[in-house]
């Protein structure tokens, strides 16, 4: 007898026995898994139109509202569109970059993805390079400074001054080819350029030894 049930001879595969007259608790809805259990689907033919059977034998659409099949969220993921923010490759992520499944981007104001820093210094280069960090030009670098000795910067270093790996300046003492002293000058201690040896002095802080006797540096 057909009772509506995967039970008895109804338990053949993709048996489907759906009789009004024939109500019950153990009624299957869908069709018959061929050892006593009830199924949504075993092809997409079993499904409604517009639906296809997925993992899981699970009847689904990517317009339902309904998350199922092998979907992630509500109608996205899985075999359905990529879900909002997630992703397989960086073209996934218009302005941005796949990491891990998700979308992160460089302008966000926050360090995630593979920031070394706040929307700078990833892993693979999708991000300007943080301050204090190697450099070869101004455009790697996320202040737009790559400072003279190649690290990036966060203002722009003159004179006897250069950037550490904190990203700041300071004052550096001896010979600097980008400090702009004159031939016979160093980078004296006190920030500035000053006079070597044997050059004509006033005072002693115009000399790098800060020595000025009868008239010349020592």
């Amino acid at each position: 007898m057909c009772d509506g049930t995967c039970h008895s001879f109804n338990e053949r595969v993709g048996f489907r026995c759906v009789m009004d007259s024939c109500p019950g608790p153990d009624k299957c809805p869908g069709v018959c898994d061929g050892a006593g259990t009830c199924i949504g689907c075993l092809q997409d033919a079993d499904c409604k139109p517009g639906h296809t059977c997925e993992a899981g034998n699970v009847c689904s659409s990517c317009s339902d509202g309904v998350k199922n099949g092998d979907e992630t969220e509500i109608d996205c993921g899985g075999s359905c569109p990529l879900c909002p923010g997630t992703c397989n490759i960086d073209a996934d992520c218009p302005g941005g970059y796949c990491w891990e499944g998700l979308c992160v981007r460089c302008d966000d104001g926050i360090q995630n993805g593979n920031e070394q820093g706040v929307d700078c210094g990833s892993i693979f280069g999708h991000c300007p390079v943080c301050t204090g960090y190697p450099c070869k030009s101004d455009e790697q670098c996320a202040s737009g400074i790559c400072a003279a000795l190649g690290v990036c910067c966060k203002v722009v270093c003159d004179g006897c001054n250069q950037c550490d790996v904190s990203g700041e300046c300071y004052p550096i003492i001896g010979s600097a080819p980008w400090a702009g002293c004159m031939e016979g000058q160093a980078c004296g201690w006190g920030g500035d350029c000053a006079w070597l040896k044997g050059h004509p002095c006033t005072k002693d802080e115009e000399c790098f030894y800060l020595s000025c006797v009868d008239g010349f540096c020592k």
